[in-house]
């Protein structure tokens, strides 16, 4: 007996498809048998729930621990810090060397 794709998925459905690790999808199987529904049942239920919880806001450079240690940084922040820590760094230690450098000889 064949049965047409198209009679087992609603109007309002539309198929996708997704590539996961064996072992996620192995463990989301296994979870839905376990809540006695079927994996696409699961899946939808799951992105669901990930689209409706609200989405946890930026932490500010306030709360950033990176940033609120002020015994390691001083003065303002580059807005584009994580393409160029390196470069920020360097430059306060070369400040740094350059100061206790004049310190010295005085």
């Amino acid at each position: 007996m064949v049965l047409c794709m198209h009679n087992l998925v609603s109007d309002d459905m539309q198929r996708t498809t997704i590539v996961l690790p064996q072992d996620l999808k192995h463990r989301a199987f296994k979870h839905a048998r376990k809540l006695g529904i079927s994996f696409a049942k699961f899946t939808q239920q799951s992105l669901e729930k990930a689209i409706n919880e609200p989405a946890e806001e930026k932490t500010s450079k306030k709360n950033d621990p990176f940033f609120s240690n002020r015994n390691f940084w001083k003065g303002d922040v580059s807005s584009n810090l994580s393409t160029s820590i390196d470069d920020e760094i360097y430059n306060i230690l070369e400040e740094e060397q350059t100061r206790i450098a004049t310190y010295r000889r005085k």
